[in-house]
């Protein structure tokens, strides 16, 4: 749940702080591309909260704001971009619940390849 919450701010602060348009064609992301940006955006937002955001000087929102425009540079998808695709498939609820589940389930397949390379050592 707190996740979501996190993802919902995100997805605010990326409304906010968004470039206008411009000429840039009305192309959106595919789904796939979008599933990897949105467990991106998760991560970046769990970074946040688990490491940056222990100082408390930082703004929490300007911190995860700065730290999704590194994971949208990373992919090379400009804000606008993102933002149309998000808005596109938020009025596409049948194909953002796909998204959701592939991203959830790429998270979660990640997760489980790092428990199970850990080995524990006997004390």
């Amino acid at each position: 749940m707190r996740g979501l919450k996190f993802f919902c701010s995100s997805v605010i602060l990326l409304h906010m702080f968004s470039c206008k348009f411009g000429n840039e064609s009305q192309a959106v992301l595919n789904q796939d591309e979008m599933a990897d940006i949105l467990n991106d955006i998760t991560l970046a937002e769990g970074f946040v909260e688990s490491y940056l955001f222990k100082d408390s000087t930082l703004n929490r929102d300007s911190a995860v704001q700065a730290e999704i425009d590194k994971a949208l540079q990373l992919r090379q998808v400009s804000t606008a971009l993102f933002t149309r695709s998000y808005r596109y498939y938020q009025a596409h609820p049948d194909q953002f619940k796909l998204i959701a589940d592939t991203a959830n389930a790429r998270a979660s397949k990640a997760r489980d390849n790092s428990y199970s390379r850990r080995v524990i050592k006997p004390s």
